[in-house]
């Protein structure tokens, strides 16, 4: 077994502001193999590094994960994020 492959599947919108009706982005992501955890991050540069914006656990392989951002998680303001989501299996984390 090696470490999981996450898919993002979903995103309702590119963009969230502070704006009414455009506050929030769903996300729906799949792992190939059954999560032990994971985490939702927006920015940085690998696992454990940037905002974190989603997390869970015990998820099975190849079924739809969903969470929601909200623009109050993004803490440094105005700027481009790019969401990475992260799982652990037996084997590790992955990215």
């Amino acid at each position: 077994m090696a470490v999981p492959v996450i898919n993002i599947t979903y995103h309702s919108t590119d963009i969230i502001s502070d704006e009414f009706g455009e506050t929030t982005c769903t996300v729906k992501f799949q792992s190939d193999t059954s999560l032990l955890e994971w985490e939702a991050r927006a920015g940085g540069t690998g696992h454990g590094s940037g905002e974190l914006v989603g997390s869970g656990g015990n998820e099975s392989s190849n079924t739809d994960v969903e969470f929601t951002v909200d623009y109050t998680e993004l803490t440094q303001g105005d700027g481009t994020y790019t969401i990475y989501v992260y799982g652990r299996n037996e084997e590790g984390w992955s990215g």
